[in-house]
């Protein structure tokens, strides 16, 4: 992560190689598609949690355990938190006025 702020070809690989795992996350996701119709676009709503899940990780991969708080948290516990909060966003209703997808 930090080679590739300085070196703009580790940069385009690793966008390559990120841009693949949102691939593969979204294409899993799709499988649980007619859960998550609640959302006005589900494909935004899939980016939207990969892009959460990409973020937390890597910046304690970059900036370690305690530089997002005090608290102990074990990449574990991370992980679980993470997927609960993933999950409620995906499966939670539409907010601001936004209308469901019509899938009918």
């Amino acid at each position: 992560m930090l080679l590739g702020a300085q070196n703009q070809a580790v940069a385009d690989a690793a966008s390559a190689s990120n841009v693949d795992a949102a691939r593969t996350f979204r294409d899993t996701l799709m499988l649980a598609a007619p859960a998550l119709r609640h959302h006005p676009d589900v494909e935004t709503a899939i980016d939207v949690a990969h892009r959460l899940t990409f973020a937390a990780c890597m910046h304690r991969i970059v900036y370690g355990e305690f530089s997002e708080s005090a608290r102990e948290l074990s990449w574990e516990q991370l992980i679980d938190q993470l997927r609960n909060a993933v999950t409620a966003y995906l499966l939670a209703p539409a907010q601001r006025g936004e209308e469901p997808n019509k899938t009918d």
